[in-house]
């Protein structure tokens, strides 16, 4: 907001922005509102609610925020999985459930409608985290990994936690909700 010129007024309200300003003329006044849009930057990305939204929605810088994030995390597997005395795979599977599932999924609603190339790449993500979990090397079949450990595939689960929250919003009587989840599940289907 620091580049916006002195003579435009603005109010900030949630997410929304209000420029004014006044003039004696029609055409000083339309001069100054551009001159305070232009002020304002437009990135290649935006990050909202933590989910990274790039111009041309392929959700790249997304996946590469996932990847950053779950990196150290999938360490933490690994090295439980390895050092843990008489390790427990289900304790393991909790632990991988806490701290790499919820990374991996976070903004499920928003990716469910992305290509099958990005849920490719969270299947990854998630193949490489369960693996870890399990201390299973890294040539160990995607189908074995997810019959040992009961974990579904990603966007499977994406879809059934989609479900469950139309669920909730027809219990509590959520119209507005159900309605825009039930768009998103319709598109997926």
């Amino acid at each position: 907001m620091n580049d916006i010129p002195t003579h435009t007024e603005y109010g900030l309200f949630a997410d929304d922005t209000a420029l004014w300003t006044s003039s004696n003329t029609m055409t000083y006044l339309s001069s100054r509102l551009q001159q305070s849009v232009d002020a304002f930057e437009v990135g290649d990305y935006t990050r909202y609610l933590g989910v990274i939204i790039d111009k041309q929605l392929n959700w790249r810088r997304h996946l590469d925020h996932i990847e950053t994030k779950i990196a150290p995390q999938i360490g933490l597997l690994r090295y439980l999985s390895r050092t843990a005395y008489e390790s427990n795979s289900r304790t393991l599977i909790n632990f991988f459930k806490s701290i790499a599932r919820t990374i991996i999924i976070y903004g499920y609603p928003v990716l469910l409608t992305a290509d099958q190339n990005v849920w490719n790449r969270i299947q990854t993500i998630q193949n490489k985290a369960l693996r870890a979990t399990l201390g299973l090397p890294i040539y160990t079949s995607v189908d074995y990994i997810h019959k040992i450990s009961n974990i579904p595939k990603i966007k499977d689960y994406a879809t059934t936690l989609l479900k469950q929250s139309i669920q909730t919003a027809t219990e509590k009587n959520d119209i507005t909700s159900k309605k825009h989840l039930q768009g998103i599940l319709e598109k997926i289907l």
